[in-house]
């Protein structure tokens, strides 16, 4: 009867560990979306950002017409759709839980922060999406998802957020070696969405 007891009080501590550090994470959510345009650094990003930014917007249709006719391969469209997938707290849940059973605070903390940057960034990409820039190239066998949370741009694209933020989180947290395969995912999915339109 002791163990049971000891068992139920482990399991309510964990419960609250879970619900203490998913408010973590949604403060430095909140933290960040502020913190993105007071931190000096990223000033430095802004001039190559606006220039490549200003330059795909002005070679939109080229781009579009040279990857829109070639064929998407099988790995290629699989990869690009499940990023959809991947935009639920899957892969953070799994980092989390593995850090807590293994007691690497490291872990844990990658969880927390790739979800925080994950979801602002969907949440501003949501809202990006309201302002017109690329129509979508169908409006059938669009999710839920695409529908109630964004706009009608299909810039920029929700698709690859999850792979993108897990390549600069993993970037941070453990190095360039590590983070080669969401790099790889990233591209994979961009060249998706693009031969996709």
């Amino acid at each position: 009867m002791a163990f049971a007891t000891e068992a139920a009080k482990e399991s309510v501590a964990s419960e609250a560990d879970a619900w203490s550090d998913i408010k973590y994470s949604f403060g430095l959510m909140f933290e960040a979306s502020y913190g993105q345009f007071t931190t000096k650094n990223n000033l430095y990003y802004l001039v190559p950002a606006v220039g490549s930014t200003w330059y795909s917007f002005e070679e939109d249709k080229r781009f579009a017409s040279l990857t829109q006719s070639k064929e998407i391969k099988n790995i290629v469209n699989n990869v690009g759709d499940a990023g959809v997938v991947f935009n639920f707290p899957l892969l953070h849940a799994g980092f989390w839980y593995y850090g807590k059973t293994k007691k690497n605070n490291h872990a844990m903390q990658f969880a927390k922060e790739y979800f925080a940057a994950m979801y602002l960034t969907l949440a501003e990409t949501g809202l990006l999406s309201y302002v017109h820039v690329h129509d979508r190239p169908s409006s059938e066998n669009i999710s839920f998802w695409e529908k109630e949370f964004r706009g009608d741009s299909s810039w920029p694209s929700g698709h690859i957020v999850p792979y993108s933020t897990l390549f600069f989180k993993t970037l941070q947290f453990y190095g360039p070696y590590w983070s080669i395969l969401p790099l790889g995912l990233t591209v994979v999915s961009s060249i998706q969405r693009m031969q996709d339109g």
